[in-house]
């Protein structure tokens, strides 16, 4: 073999064990050398919690509706899918000011409003028409039976907004 490929073979090889050991060691994801800490822990209690959104209707008395109701699950809140929307709202919940991430929820829950709005005027979906959106943490406890499916076990408020 040539040294050129020697040394090639070694630099893969050196990658191949050293990036590993460099993304366990500092606790970071550096792409394709991970620890994978979706799968590194171990939950202990069987539960589920995520932010889930809400549209209040206009009529009284006014009812919440689950955003992810529809037939398409997207269709209240295109040109999102649920997973991106949750992405989303993750991001904001992770903003270190609490006024700016105040202010993120808000200007999002009103631009989800005026989406949800202007695809239900379009006949996009038959939703209700709605005066405001109310964004949840819910937690619910996973059961076997899926007697909870529907329903969360808490919810926890976390921003509200109303059509001005």
């Amino acid at each position: 073999m040539t040294k050129t490929r020697v040394f090639l073979l070694s630099a893969v090889s050196f990658l191949l064990i050293i990036g590993p050991l460099f993304s366990i060691l500092f606790d970071e994801e550096f792409w394709p050398f991970s620890p994978y800490p979706m799968y590194a822990k171990v939950q202990q209690e069987p539960s589920v919690s995520e932010m889930q959104l809400y549209g209040v209707t206009q009529e009284a008395p006014h009812r919440e509706v689950p955003m992810r109701e529809s037939i398409r699950e997207s269709a209240y809140i295109e040109p999102f899918d649920p997973g991106r929307l949750r992405a989303a709202l993750s991001r904001i919940e992770s903003t270190p000011d609490p006024e700016k991430r105040s202010r993120l929820f808000n200007e999002a829950l009103l631009d989800s409003l005026k989406r949800y709005e202007k695809l239900r005027l379009a006949g996009l979906h038959d939703g209700p028409p709605l005066q405001g959106m109310r964004l949840y943490r819910t937690e619910r406890q996973l059961s076997t039976q899926t007697e909870n499916a529907d329903q969360p076990d808490h919810r926890e408020l976390i921003a509200e907004v109303e059509q001005g």
